[in-house]
């Protein structure tokens, strides 16, 4: 867990949401929506308002929760499906983190903001750090793709040491770590928006073996492939 000074906000009507993001990054309270717009504040000062965007892009223009927090941090959580990055950012937000959450990324989003810095910038998706960065897109681009330490830091020009230890400072994890959890984000959405066979799936985040998939995405995710598919249905 984050420990932190911050005053942060789900701004959203999604309770469960929210008890997710405490297990991650501690106290945040809800501002339940209605009718799309943010209750009112009362004044509450918020240093980072978490804006659930999943369904809809809300601008920060519209919100009223603007009136009374000048200073506030706005930041969009948002459907990988539906992000286009130009749009979050001309919305007003300062940056963004993609659903399913995955905990480094939430965490990493809560210490910049922590520590006041100015690097939401619309180039950086994964890290400001240039090694960091340059990894996680080659490990994107190709999710299936047989990465390993070595043939990373065949690519980025560097050794192992190195780019554990900048992953670790920027992400909190190792490169294999980051490409698990994101084969299994990509999954989740695969379950979520398809009709594909689990063995399709695993296949096509990088799994030959469909049980040892199976077995890293309920640890990852916390639900079976098949049972997630079935609580997405039923939310649906």
């Amino acid at each position: 867990m984050v420990s932190n000074e911050l005053s942060i906000s789900l701004i959203g009507n999604d309770n469960n949401l929210r008890r997710e993001l405490v297990e991650i990054i501690g106290e945040v309270d809800l501002l339940e929506l209605s009718d799309g717009e943010s209750s009112e504040t009362s004044g509450q000062l918020i240093d980072v308002a978490l804006v659930d965007c999943r369904n809809r892009l809300l601008k920060v223009s519209d919100n009223p929760i603007l009136i009374s927090n000048s200073n506030t941090i706005f930041i969009a959580i948002i459907h990988e499906m539906r992000l286009k990055r130009n749009f979050v950012f001309g919305s007003g937000y300062k940056d963004f983190i993609v659903w399913p959450v995955i905990e480094p990324e939430v965490r990493r989003r809560i210490e910049q903001c922590k520590l006041g810095t100015e690097v939401f910038k619309s180039e950086y998706r994964h890290s400001t750090d240039p090694l960091v960065e340059k990894a996680c897109l080659a490990m994107g681009k190709d999710l299936a793709g047989n990465f390993s330490i070595l043939s990373l830091c065949e690519l980025l020009a560097t050794n192992h040491n190195t780019l554990n230890k900048r992953f670790k400072i920027e992400l909190g994890l190792t490169p294999i770590s980051w490409l698990r959890k994101a084969r299994m984000s990509k999954a989740a959405k695969l379950l979520r928006q398809s009709n594909k066979a689990v063995e399709d799936v695993a296949a096509r985040v990088g799994y030959e073996n469909p049980e040892s998939f199976s077995t890293i995405f309920k640890r990852e995710i916390g639900l079976s492939p098949n049972n997630y598919r079935k609580r997405m249905n039923e939310k649906q």
